[in-house]
């Protein structure tokens, strides 16, 4: 975890890194309004671990002070629990995503209010 690793070296100014600004916005962009990142190319996407994507949209949304960060971070959310049942094949996800989901919890600052973005792809109904 990119994030983890800074805060452990102590360079907690990540979010004046261009780098790590576009990274951010690269995942956000990928994000779908129900809340899925869909899979691509050899990848799999986000299902065997969606809460560390709601840790790191969390901690984003209060470092850039960017509310589309902290709406992300909810419909990935409520992606998640609709979903619960399909995660157990990979496990127990609900203990799995225990320490992600607390890290979000601490990061998150509820001031910054979520603001849907126009640039959210547009999904189907199904899921």
């Amino acid at each position: 975890m990119i994030l983890a690793a800074w805060e452990i070296m102590g360079q907690n100014d990540f979010n004046k890194d261009p780098g790590m600004r576009r990274l951010a916005e690269r995942y956000l962009a990928e994000v779908t309004p129900n809340g899925a990142i869909p899979g691509y190319g050899d990848a799999v996407g986000f299902n065997t671990n969606p809460s560390t994507y709601i840790f790191f949209f969390e901690t984003w949304a209060t470092a850039f002070r960017d509310g589309r960060f902290k709406w992300a971070a909810h419909r990935m959310f409520d992606f998640f629990r609709r979903h619960e049942q399909d995660y157990a094949q990979w496990g127990n996800p609900i203990c799995d995503a225990m320490d992600s989901l607390m890290e979000a919890y601490l990061a998150a600052d509820e001031s910054v209010a979520p603001v849907l973005s126009g640039s959210m792809l547009a999904t189907s109904s199904f899921c």
